[in-house]
């Protein structure tokens, strides 16, 4: 019976912690979006306590237009002083940009906001493909 309880708190923390990041965006991948999709959320780990966040830094208003941005923090951190969170960003997609399959980015930087010097640094870089 000792070794049920061992193995149960060993792996029922990483499970949770699965669960919480699977709906991320992969920063890897590029974004596909359908041709039914008028919409998408860009989901990023974030920790707002510490001073940074994400801020976008460029995108193509013609195709795109950001329709909201919030940051949350996680179920299971929100009684904790320093917990982490998710930013999101919920984008749809104009109108010409169905006109033909076309590929756009999205560039945010992780920074302090009023920290000049940190806003100069190199953009992440997210791929969006409309198909």
């Amino acid at each position: 019976m000792k070794y049920k309880h061992f193995f149960f708190a060993i792996i029922f923390p990483f499970s949770v912690a699965a669960a919480e990041t699977q709906d991320l965006t992969d920063l890897a991948k590029p974004l596909n979006i359908s041709p039914e999709q008028n919409a998408f959320t860009l989901k990023l780990k974030s920790n707002r306590t510490t001073g940074y966040e994400w801020l976008i830094k460029d995108y193509d208003p013609q195709l795109l237009t950001l329709i909201s941005h919030h940051y949350d923090v996680t179920n299971k951190n929100k009684q904790l002083v320093g917990a982490p969170g998710i930013e999101e960003w919920t984008f749809r997609v104009n109108q010409n940009a169905r006109i033909a399959p076309r590929m756009t980015e999205i560039s945010l930087v992780y920074a302090r906001p009023w920290e000049l010097n940190s806003l100069q640094q190199t953009p992440t870089t997210i791929s969006v493909v409309l198909n």
